[in-house]
């Protein structure tokens, strides 16, 4: 995806900031991003010490180390990931998070929950990998 769009091969895809913003800085490649002034879906990646670990005191200080302060701006800074948690100082994240301008959608979770097994099948079944290979 990465090469076909650098090379001009595909003109849009649907695809996560964070790696956008990656990709065209390690790779140079000519990617850029537009927020839908409708909103755009927030997504947070999770973390959690599973119950019934085998090593619950080593899980729950990755947990620490990955959550912390310094950890998030460092994930931040070097990979594009905007920390979820709110109580980190705005003053302290990277400029690229304080003067990006977005707004959240609104995400009814409970629609999704009900029909995710029959859109993900519908998507398997009739969409995925039907795409046009036309310009």
């Amino acid at each position: 995806m990465y090469l076909k769009l650098a090379r001009e091969e595909a003109s849009i895809s649907i695809w996560n900031m964070p790696d956008i913003v990656l990709q065209s800085k390690l790779n140079n490649y000519p990617f850029g991003y537009n927020f839908p002034v409708s909103g755009t879906v927030l997504l947070t990646d999770g973390i959690a010490i599973v119950a019934g670990a085998k090593h619950p005191e080593m899980a729950k200080k990755f947990y620490e180390f990955v959550t912390n302060e310094e950890s998030l701006l460092l994930q931040a800074d070097k990979y594009y990931r905007i920390p979820a948690r709110s109580d980190i100082q705005k003053e302290k994240l990277p400029a690229w998070i304080t003067s990006t301008k977005y707004t959240p959608m609104l995400v009814d979770w409970d629609l999704i929950s009900q029909h995710e097994s029959e859109w993900m099948k519908k998507w398997d079944e009739e969409i995925k990998g039907r795409g046009s290979n036309e310009q």
